[in-house]
């Protein structure tokens, strides 16, 4: 019994591995991103006062541009840990792991969990999934809901199609799991009987409450939620067009080769008569919403496909083996298809421009994590920048915009009477005070972006002050506007 906890002990040793080495990068890989700011502030207002109504991203009502499952849950986490933007990432990394684990409950040889520690090592750091785990956007949830649910219906659990069911509440992108989970329950229901326990029927009535809260949500602000999903959704097009379309994902090598892996491990498996039928139907999510969806961070998804297809592949293989007797033979092609999948999924995740589109722009690489992004020193310096502006007596407090955008969530705690932080995301804001953060880790691209809109683009007179400056690389510069 002992010898069958040690892949599951180097599994979580391989996972503790790759939460340190997120939490050892920090704010580097990548800077604080817009996206962040766009998904805190509403969790930091959910913990303050149980609402999604956050003003940093628009002042005159609250943003509906997402289902708001992460922001409601981040908010709970956080009225009980101390808030951090570094806390929130490491949230997400957590559930990139726990997304994997679920990968590999829903093994059943012995020979496949042996080998699934390294499969998932060879996904979590490829660099994808190590920024997919460092950011504080929806993915990394988004993969464990979804993983989890189709471990537990693996087990013919009831509580998987509830736990389903809150995927789309998570992020709009859950819909293809639903649609191939209620296909694979309609399916796998004419053969096997699914188990309603208590705790399953709990799962499905809790899931039912929450989306009938959502529901009237919606239905009381339909017309900002038109407005704000409709916009969503234009952008999403535009970006899958310029990310070559539905037909030019199907031709990436990741994603036809998984489809031709997830083809024959299914035939072997079938002829092994065993299954692995869930973790094949979430292969199968996966890879069509790759082909459909396009985004920015969405590029973790045909990576855990990779993940999905090596271990029904090493699962079918090791099935399929077993029925050779214990020769030479057997033993040489156990040995060399495992050397074989290993060596793919290495090179599948080695400097693969399809799985590494969302870093091109976002992300600055360097062979040290020297220097710092940003230090004690440097916080309190900003802090008594921040201290020291006030508004003339009587007027309505000072906005402040960051950049990069998500650098405010460092300073959210200075919120108050006379000072506010606003963050130009789908919504024009007025900004009274800009401090800008250069930094080596910064790609310029998004950085000149920002200032050509957030400073020339105003075309006004401004004020440039030097706020602190560390070493040649890192430098904080005040650009405030006279009223």
């Amino acid at each position: 019994m002992a010898a069958r906890r040690i892949p599951f002990v180097a599994l979580l040793a391989v996972c503790v591995a790759y939460v340190f080495r997120c939490a050892q990068v920090g704010l580097r890989f990548p800077v604080p991103w817009p996206d962040e700011g766009s998904f805190l502030w509403q969790a930091l207002a959910f913990r303050d006062h149980l609402s999604l109504f956050a003003p940093e991203i628009n002042p005159n009502r609250e943003a509906l541009w997402m289902p708001p499952a992460f922001m409601v849950l981040e908010g709970l986490i956080f009225r009980i840990v101390p808030f951090s933007l570094g806390a929130a990432r490491a949230l997400s990394g957590l559930f990139v792991c726990g997304a994997v684990v679920a990968v590999y409950g829903s093994l059943r040889r012995i020979e496949a969990r042996a080998l699934f520690p390294v499969l998932a090592a060879c996904f979590l750091f490829c660099p994808i999934a190590r920024m997919a785990g460092n950011v504080a956007r929806m993915e990394g949830l988004e993969l464990f809901v979804l993983s989890l649910a189709f471990f537990l219906l693996e087990r013919r659990r009831g509580a998987g199609l509830g736990v389903l069911l809150l995927a789309p509440m998570v992020h709009p992108n859950g819909v293809f799991g639903v649609a191939v989970g209620v296909l694979y329950v309609l399916w796998r229901a004419r053969r096997d009987r699914f188990a309603f326990r208590r705790a399953d029927l709990f799962v499905l009535g809790a899931t039912a409450l929450l989306w009938a809260a959502y529901a009237l949500h919606v239905a009381q602000h339909w017309a900002d939620f038109v407005r704000d999903m409709g916009a969503q959704l234009r952008f999403k097009q535009l970006v899958s067009s310029a990310d070559g379309g539905t037909l030019g994902r199907l031709k990436e090598p990741v994603v036809w080769g998984s489809v031709l892996v997830f083809v024959i491990s299914a035939a072997l498996a079938r002829g092994a008569r065993e299954g692995l039928f869930a973790p094949r139907a979430l292969l199968v999510t996966l890879l069509f919403q790759s082909v459909v969806a396009a985004g920015w961070l969405y590029d973790v998804y045909p990576a855990f496909a990779v993940l999905l297809a090596a271990a029904v592949a090493a699962e079918a293989v090791f099935a399929a083996s077993a029925r050779l007797e214990l020769t030479g033979r057997r033993i040489a092609v156990v040995a060399g298809f495992t050397v074989l999948l290993v060596a793919t999924d290495a090179l599948a995740y080695r400097h693969n421009a399809f799985l590494e589109r969302s870093l091109d722009r976002s992300t600055v690489l360097r062979d040290t994590l020297s220097p710092a992004y940003i230090t004690r020193g440097d916080r309190a310096a900003v802090e008594h920048y921040l201290a020291s502006i006030t508004p003339p007596a009587g007027s309505r407090p000072l906005s402040v915009q960051f950049v990069p955008d998500a650098e405010a969530l460092l300073y959210e705690k200075l919120r108050g009477p006379t000072l506010k932080y606003v963050q130009q995301t789908f919504y024009e804001h007025h900004y009274d005070v800009l401090v800008l953060h250069d930094s080596i880790w910064f790609p310029p691209y998004v950085r000149n972006l920002e200032l050509l809109k957030l400073i020339y683009g105003r075309g006004e007179k401004v004020d440039e002050e030097l706020i602190h400056q560390r070493g040649v690389t890192e430098k904080w510069t005040a650009y405030r506007w006279g009223r």
